[in-house]
């Protein structure tokens, strides 16, 4: 009967030990997901904010900038959607440091004072991942490339169009004379 017990609660140890690494595993899994999404979503919000500044640079005032006017009780002009729109790039962008600064120091296990000295003294994210022995993908680099390659429609060579690219085949391939 003894044997039993022991072998019980043994067994129930074990299997809460398993629950535990189980649970730990999938905590991590999530936590570099939405260390990714909290970048992704930094990095939507300066696309936009570099939008909106090149729309105020060009003369026109867009419907966030002047909505972030206006909640101030202030009149939307030229003049303060200029400095709304740089303010706000200012922010996306520090943002997005952030975010960065936090993914790269999560995943090398540096502190985040590391890794924003190193930011500081110039390196670029690329470097400062590879040095780190971090993955670029941790950082959401790379996936603007993807994005843009997806958008484009046209091909480059717009003369190759089947048969052999529009040469008449006459090559000196192998066995030809």
């Amino acid at each position: 009967m003894a044997k039993h017990i022991v072998s019980f609660v043994a067994f129930t140890i074990l299997a809460g030990i398993a629950v535990l690494l189980s649970h730990g595993a999938a905590m991590a899994q999530t936590d570099g997901a939405g260390t990714l999404d909290n970048i992704q979503r930094a990095m939507d919000m300066y696309h936009q904010a570099q939008q909106d500044y090149q729309a105020v640079q060009n003369g026109q005032i867009p419907e966030a900038i002047a909505e972030k006017i206006r909640s101030r009780n202030q009149q939307v002009t030229m003049e303060q959607a200029r400095t709304e729109a740089q303010s706000s790039l200012q922010d996306a962008n520090q943002d997005l440091e952030n975010q960065r600064v936090q993914a790269l120091a999560r995943e090398s296990g540096k502190s985040e004072a590391e890794v924003q000295a190193m930011r500081q003294s110039g390196m670029g994210w690329g470097r400062m991942a590879r040095d780190l022995g971090v993955h670029p993908s941790a950082l959401g680099i790379g996936n603007a490339k993807a994005v843009k390659t997806k958008t484009k429609a046209a091909p480059k060579n717009k003369k190759a169009k089947g048969n052999n690219g529009g040469s008449k085949g006459k090559g000196k391939g192998k066995g030809k004379k």
